[in-house]
């Protein structure tokens, strides 16, 4: 028998245990059922209908009796009554629809409470109307006791079914509950019987494979060991079929593994001394870059100062053309201003030559002068000689001639004066010539030495220039230098940096081949626990 085959079997007797467990418990649940609600039904409306219709017709004598001794008037207890009249009209009518009681004792019913009706409708109409009611009120207590009696025993009977019933719900759950333990005992036994079966038809084959696989996996690895039992009608059969076949095809693919495994090794030696070499060359390789990146940088380096002294020397060279420049632009204005000294000299010169012409023309004037004052002297003595020969008549003009004679006196004086500063003038102005000649001379030769100077301005002027075109061709051309230096530094750092990488590649290379012979080795010995 299959494992399909047991395990259905198994199940199937499962389901039947069920199914039986299942049907005992319905049908129990069901006859409770239809008693709970027989109880809950009928059973109640008839007891609880003759219980609230017996309050009901009670309510009903205590509102008639205030009515009847006057101890309420009849609108004051109408709504009592009428309530009272209502629940009974209510309860009686479900415990006559309850149907357990039977057609006579509920034509018996009705008819009692025809009687009572008509009589509680006299009774209220007389007292309504003030009419001596004490028949009807005698009639009606009596009829009321008859009603509540009969209602009594209605009640009583009702009671009795329902007690009836109740017996056969306790017989119903010891029934049940009997049928319930002796399905879980059968079942018990059941799973017991099923159990066993399982365990000799699935279990103990599984086991048997189970020991087989576990001898397998922890022993020695042997690949060449197989499963019995091999059969194409059982599952544990066609399992061990299908392993045996599988671990033929894994002791292949071992042999084949353990073959790429042996060229792997002997790739490996042969890649580890590629990148010994390769890492060798590499170190090589950034060392002697290293060196030629420093050499650049130093020659970039000389250049920068070479520029940066080209650069300096240009604009000491455009300071010196500039300063130069403005020499001899001081030279010039030196010399126009010496051509302007010589001129005005040579003017003054001449202003003073004829101021010592004027001078002596001036003497001249003072002679005459001189000469008029001294006749006038004369003549004003002469006059004051002949004032005095006149005696009174003449001192008026004896008067005159003292002042003429006084005036005369004073001209000489002014005269003499005007002498002596014309002659220190003329003393002063012939030393001014004098000097003015030195003067003249003296910047006649600053004139020349101002043009020598302004030459030799010019020839530095020019030789500056021829500096500052050759600093400028210089600066230039150490410009480009230090830009195709530049361009060298970048290649350079460009090829360092590319050398560095295959440093660090080689150096991952070797982890990796490290990290490799690590992982062929782990793959050799756990190849090597297999025995092919």
């Amino acid at each position: 028998m299959t494992i399909k085959q047991s395990i259905m079997l198994v199940i199937g007797g499962f389901v039947a245990l069920l199914g039986i467990n299942t049907f005992v418990g319905l049908s129990a649940s069901q006859k409770l059922g239809g008693l709970l609600d027989y109880i809950s039904g009928p059973a109640w409306n008839a007891a609880d209908g003759a219980m609230e219709g017996q309050i009901g017709l009670e309510a009903q004598i205590i509102a008639l009796q205030k009515l009847y001794h006057a101890e309420n008037s009849f609108s004051q207890l109408e709504s009592q009554l009428n309530d009272a009249i209502a629940m009974e009209n209510e309860a009686l009518t479900r415990m006559k629809a309850s149907g357990l009681m039977s057609a006579t004792t509920v034509s018996t019913l009705n008819q009692q409470l025809e009687n009572y009706h008509r009589t509680r409708t006299a009774l209220i109409n007389k007292l309504q109307t003030g009419q001596s009611a004490a028949a009807e009120y005698a009639q009606l207590n009596n009829q009321l006791d008859q009603l509540l009696a009969f209602i009594g025993d209605m009640e009583a009977e009702a009671d009795t079914k329902v007690e009836s019933e109740t017996g056969n719900v306790h017989s119903l759950q010891t029934s049940a509950h009997a049928k319930l333990v002796g399905a879980f005992i059968i079942s018990i036994f059941m799973a017991i019987v099923f159990f066993v079966f399982a365990s000799r038809m699935i279990l103990q084959p599984l086991a048997r494979v189970t020991d087989n696989l576990r001898e397998l996996g922890s022993g020695s690895g042997d690949l060449t060991a197989r499963l019995s039992g091999e059969n194409t009608t059982t599952e544990v059969g066609r399992l061990a079929f299908a392993f045996n076949r599988f671990v033929e095809k894994l002791q292949s693919l071992i042999n084949q593994a353990q073959s790429s495994n042996h060229n792997l090794t002997a790739a490996s030696v042969q890649i580890t001394e590629s990148i010994a070499q390769t890492a060798k060359g590499c170190e090589t390789q950034l060392h002697e870059i290293s060196q030629v990146a420093r050499a650049v940088e130093t020659i970039s380096h000389t250049l920068d100062q070479v520029v940066n002294a080209a650069v300096g020397a240009n604009r000491a060279s455009a300071d010196a053309v500039s300063t130069t420049g403005a020499g001899n632009r001081v030279v010039a204005s030196a010399q126009e201003g010496v051509d302007q000294v010589v001129q005005e000299v040579d003017n003054a010169s001449q202003v003073i030559s004829a101021l010592v012409a004027d001078s002596h023309n001036i003497g001249s004037m003072l002679e005459v002068i001189r000469s008029i004052a001294e006749q006038t002297n004369l003549l004003a003595l002469n006059a004051a000689i002949e004032a005095a020969r006149a005696g009174e008549t003449g001192r008026g003009f004896a008067v005159v001639a003292d002042e003429v004679r006084s005036l005369a006196s004073r001209t000489q004086e002014s005269t003499k004066a005007i002498e002596t500063i014309i002659n220190n003038l003329t003393q002063g102005s012939n030393k001014a010539v004098e000097v003015m000649a030195g003067a003249q001379q003296k910047a006649l030769v600053i004139k020349e030495r101002i043009a020598s100077t302004s030459t030799a301005f010019s020839n530095i002027v020019t030789a500056v220039n021829q500096i500052q075109h050759m600093n400028s061709q210089i600066e230039n051309a150490s410009e480009e230098e230090k830009h195709s230096m530049q361009q060298i530094t970048s290649s350079m750092q460009t090829i360092l940096q590319h050398a560095r990488n295959n440093v660090d590649v080689g150096e991952q290379a070797s982890h990796s081949r490290e990290h490799l012979e690590r992982e062929i080795h782990k793959l050799d010995s756990l190849l090597n626990q297999f025995r092919t």
